[in-house]
């Protein structure tokens, strides 16, 4: 099961601003799912 990554509020960040750090989160999210499962899995 893949996890779907979405904005949940925005404070005032542009749409540029808001693409770049999608493109970053979806770049990592192996690794970010990795981190996230090593630390609740303590």
């Amino acid at each position: 099961m893949e996890p779907i990554v979405s904005l949940s509020q925005n404070d005032g960040l542009n749409s540029r601003t808001l693409k770049e750090l999608q493109d970053i989160v979806e770049e990592r999210k192996s690794e970010i799912a990795r981190a996230w499962k090593k630390h609740f899995t303590r």
